[in-house]
């Protein structure tokens, strides 16, 4: 009797101490998912931050050239962004030569060598399935004619728009231009009557090809990104832009 009292205590024993183990693991388990689910979250910020310096640095780097080359005795209306790698989403270049009449050497192209001597870049591709065929693909740009509000005067500036970036990159770069983002999404803007810079600033010159007027958010700031307000990818039609020249 004495013995099976003793193995029954020792039994009791080993199951508590069993269900203990068990109950150690399931805390460090759970606090391992806690711990991956923030990690996930930094990693998310993390990228967008890396993202968003990759298209504020090609940008700026386009600012700083169009500035140089302009200093260089040549006038705003010659300059050329004729290149072939930025396409509509039916394959046509958006800057072609014959855009650019008052541009008649090398040096007036911001894509040659002897001229501005960039690379005409291209970023990801977030394209939704269902792209329209006279839209500028996703990561590739055009050179606009439009206004920002609050930059320069009431005149059509040089805007680079980099189309369809990923809503976490557009927000990283939100903030870092100390732009709000109003219920956690870029702000909501359109442009739908802004037209493609060809050597001339021309437009409608009213709302429709203004930016910074509905989305305050970005009045005054040369860099951010808005969503197209009316687009045909709802949330996912975020857009970067940048002020090449303020006039």
């Amino acid at each position: 009797m004495q013995k099976s009292s003793f193995y029954r205590r020792q039994s009791r024993g080993n199951v508590l101490f069993i269900i203990l183990i068990a109950v150690v693991l399931f805390a460090a388990l759970a606090a391992a998912v806690t711990s991956s689910q923030r990690g996930g979250g930094t990693m998310d910020r993390e990228r967008g931050l890396i993202s968003a310096s990759d298209y504020m640095g090609y940008a700026s780097n386009m600012e700083k050239t169009v500035a140089r080359m302009l200093s260089q005795d040549m006038s705003e209306n010659q300059l050329s962004f004729q290149n072939a790698n930025w396409t509509f989403n039916d394959t046509n270049p958006v800057e072609t030569a014959a855009m650019f009449p008052n541009c008649t050497t090398e040096t007036c192209k911001v894509f040659s060598p002897a001229g501005g001597g960039l690379d005409a870049k291209t970023f990801a591709d977030n394209m939704p399935d269902t792209p329209q065929a006279n839209d500028i693909k996703s990561g590739h740009a055009g050179v606009f004619s439009m206004k920002v509000t609050g930059v320069g005067t009431t005149a059509h500036d040089l805007v680079l728009m980099i189309a369809v970036l990923d809503k976490n990159t557009c927000m990283q770069i939100n903030s870092q231009m100390k732009i709000t983002n109003p219920s956690d999404a870029p702000p909501a803007d359109s442009w739908a009557g802004a037209t493609l810079y060809g050597g001339g600033f021309t437009g409608p010159n009213n709302a429709t090809d203004e930016i910074g007027d509905i989305a305050t958010q970005i009045a005054g700031k040369s860099a951010g990104c808005i969503t197209r307000s009316g687009g045909p990818y709802g949330s996912l039609d975020n857009w970067f832009y940048q002020v090449l020249l303020p006039r």
